[in-house]
């Protein structure tokens, strides 16, 4: 059905209406504008979708999303399906690790459902030396390169960039999705 069609339609309805709502009606109109395909895809490509809080593959493929990396500039483009969501997740622990030196030795543990377990085992097995992507309140956190098949079901965010505040701050962002 076409914008003008549309509008004789709305002209015909109008008739018995009162003629100043008529004339005001037919006004109005006349500065809507059709939403057409090149309207659409404008919109689209303005439009930032939303990443839900999860573990995602990483990609060169710029097809995806873009998310730039915590506090620096580096940018990846994230596949859009994640690995594992929160509704996988069946605890998350602020802990505090002095053994490995760091000078912030605050980390945020996760430990994964059955099913989270199995599907992360299965990503960093097929990810092998590539980066996967943990995305928190749609913003990338962190992207480790994988170096080993992760089964134990269990990881941290321990990057030692984020203080203690900040990991309480994504802690409780974590836990209020749940």
């Amino acid at each position: 059905m076409t914008w003008l069609y549309i509008k004789y339609i709305i002209f015909d309805i109008t008739y018995y209406l009162n003629p100043m709502f008529k004339t005001f009606l037919l006004l109005l109109l006349s500065f809507v504008k059709p939403v057409n395909q090149k309207t659409a895809d404008v919109a689209k490509i303005h439009t930032r979708p939303v990443l839900k809080t999860g573990w995602y593959y990483i990609t060169d493929e710029k097809n995806n999303y873009p998310r730039q990396l915590g506090k620096s500039s580096v940018q990846y483009y994230i596949v859009p399906k994640p690995i594992v969501s929160v509704k996988h997740l069946s605890k998350i622990i602020l802990s505090e690790d002095h053994a490995r030196g760091r000078v912030n030795p605050y980390e945020l543990v996760f430990r994964f459902d059955d099913a989270g377990t199995k599907a992360f085992g299965i990503a960093t097995d097929k990810s092998m030396s590539k980066k996967i992507g943990l995305i928190i309140d749609d913003q990338l956190v962190t992207a480790p390169t994988v170096v080993a098949h992760i089964e134990s079901g269990m990881v941290s965010l321990n990057t030692g960039e984020y203080t203690k505040a900040e990991l309480e701050d994504f802690e409780k962002k974590i836990k209020a999705e749940m």
